[in-house]
Protein backbone atom coordinates (compact mmCIF):
# COMPACT_ATOMS: atom_id res chain seq x y z
CA UNK A 1 0.00 0.00 0.00
CA UNK A 2 1.10 3.41 -1.35
CA UNK A 3 0.11 7.37 0.26
CA UNK A 4 -1.11 9.46 -2.84
CA UNK A 5 -1.68 13.23 -2.46
CA UNK A 6 -5.08 13.96 -4.21
CA UNK A 7 -3.58 17.25 -4.96
CA UNK A 8 -0.63 16.82 -7.02
CA UNK A 9 -0.79 12.95 -7.17
CA UNK A 10 2.77 12.33 -5.49
CA UNK A 11 3.08 8.73 -4.10
CA UNK A 12 4.22 8.58 -1.27
CA UNK A 13 5.47 5.12 1.61
CA UNK A 14 2.79 4.05 3.93
CA UNK A 15 3.86 5.84 6.51
CA UNK A 16 3.72 9.25 4.98
CA UNK A 17 0.95 10.96 6.20
CA UNK A 18 1.41 14.55 4.40
CA UNK A 19 2.50 15.73 0.96
CA UNK A 20 5.59 17.71 1.10
CA UNK A 21 4.43 19.92 -1.28
CA UNK A 22 0.89 20.22 -0.85
CA UNK A 23 1.00 20.06 2.30
CA UNK A 24 -2.43 17.95 2.37
CA UNK A 25 -3.47 14.76 4.18
CA UNK A 26 -2.85 11.97 1.56
CA UNK A 27 -5.17 9.03 1.01
CA UNK A 28 -4.38 5.59 1.43
CA UNK A 29 -4.58 3.31 -2.04
CA UNK A 30 -3.26 -0.12 -3.77
CA UNK A 31 -2.14 -0.72 -7.03
CA UNK A 32 -5.50 -1.70 -8.03
CA UNK A 33 -7.39 1.86 -7.38
CA UNK A 34 -7.38 4.23 -10.21
CA UNK A 35 -4.97 7.28 -9.70
CA UNK A 36 -6.70 9.98 -7.93
CA UNK A 37 -5.63 12.42 -10.31
CA UNK A 38 -6.07 11.15 -13.56
CA UNK A 39 -9.62 12.13 -13.98
CA UNK A 40 -8.25 15.92 -13.67
CA UNK A 41 -5.53 15.57 -15.75
CA UNK A 42 -4.94 17.94 -18.79
CA UNK A 43 -2.71 18.71 -21.41
CA UNK A 44 -1.77 22.38 -22.67
CA UNK A 45 0.16 22.98 -25.51
CA UNK A 46 1.23 26.89 -25.97
CA UNK A 47 2.48 27.93 -29.36
CA UNK A 48 4.25 31.40 -28.67
CA UNK A 49 4.48 34.39 -31.08
CA UNK A 50 8.24 33.12 -31.66
CA UNK A 51 6.91 30.02 -33.45
CA UNK A 52 7.78 27.69 -30.58
CA UNK A 53 5.59 25.53 -28.85
CA UNK A 54 5.49 24.52 -24.89
CA UNK A 55 3.52 21.16 -23.65
CA UNK A 56 2.58 21.02 -19.85
CA UNK A 57 0.15 19.11 -17.77
CA UNK A 58 -2.60 20.65 -15.23
CA UNK A 59 -4.23 19.38 -12.29
CA UNK A 60 -7.74 20.23 -12.15
CA UNK A 61 -9.35 20.46 -8.54
CA UNK A 62 -12.29 18.50 -9.87
CA UNK A 63 -13.04 15.84 -12.55
CA UNK A 64 -12.24 17.36 -16.20
CA UNK A 65 -16.00 17.61 -17.45
CA UNK A 66 -16.80 19.54 -20.19
CA UNK A 67 -17.62 22.00 -17.78
CA UNK A 68 -14.73 22.41 -16.01
CA UNK A 69 -12.32 22.29 -18.83
CA UNK A 70 -13.84 25.26 -20.58
CA UNK A 71 -14.20 27.10 -17.37
CA UNK A 72 -10.16 26.51 -17.07
CA UNK A 73 -10.13 27.36 -20.46
CA UNK A 74 -11.79 30.76 -20.15
CA UNK A 75 -9.62 31.60 -17.16
CA UNK A 76 -6.22 30.67 -18.89
CA UNK A 77 -7.30 32.58 -22.10
CA UNK A 78 -8.19 35.65 -20.24
CA UNK A 79 -4.38 35.90 -19.43
CA UNK A 80 -3.06 35.73 -22.61
CA UNK A 81 -1.51 38.89 -23.73
CA UNK A 82 -0.70 40.16 -19.78
CA UNK A 83 2.08 39.97 -18.11
CA UNK A 84 1.24 37.25 -16.00
CA UNK A 85 3.94 34.94 -15.66
CA UNK A 86 2.02 31.38 -15.56
CA UNK A 87 3.54 28.52 -13.49
CA UNK A 88 2.92 24.74 -14.13
CA UNK A 89 3.73 21.81 -11.58
CA UNK A 90 3.30 18.52 -12.79
CA UNK A 91 5.10 15.02 -12.81
CA UNK A 92 5.98 12.78 -15.54
CA UNK A 93 8.06 9.98 -15.97
CA UNK A 94 8.88 9.85 -12.58
CA UNK A 95 10.44 13.55 -12.67
CA UNK A 96 9.28 16.71 -11.63
CA UNK A 97 8.85 19.64 -13.42
CA UNK A 98 8.01 23.16 -12.61
CA UNK A 99 7.51 24.98 -16.29
CA UNK A 100 6.56 28.78 -16.62
CA UNK A 101 4.97 30.62 -19.51
CA UNK A 102 5.00 34.25 -20.19
CA UNK A 103 0.85 35.21 -21.11
CA UNK A 104 2.09 37.98 -23.00
CA UNK A 105 4.22 35.84 -25.48
CA UNK A 106 0.90 33.12 -26.32
CA UNK A 107 -0.33 33.34 -29.44
CA UNK A 108 -2.26 29.98 -28.94
CA UNK A 109 -3.43 27.34 -26.94
CA UNK A 110 -4.65 23.72 -27.41
CA UNK A 111 -6.51 22.65 -23.98
CA UNK A 112 -7.31 18.53 -23.52
CA UNK A 113 -7.83 15.83 -21.36
CA UNK A 114 -5.80 13.21 -20.59
CA UNK A 115 -6.58 9.41 -20.23
CA UNK A 116 -3.71 7.67 -18.89
CA UNK A 117 -4.50 4.92 -20.94
CA UNK A 118 -3.77 6.89 -23.75
CA UNK A 119 -0.67 8.40 -22.29
CA UNK A 120 1.86 5.94 -21.24
CA UNK A 121 4.75 8.21 -20.86
CA UNK A 122 2.82 10.11 -17.93
CA UNK A 123 3.17 9.16 -14.75
CA UNK A 124 1.50 11.42 -12.18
Amino acid sequence: MTRVCRNCGASYQDWVTVCSDCRLELVATTEDEPDPVADRTLSVEFTLLSGETISVRAVLDEPATEDAVQRYADDLFREIGSDLVRKFTYWWEDEFYVDAVRMREVAAVSISTVAAEDDEEYQP
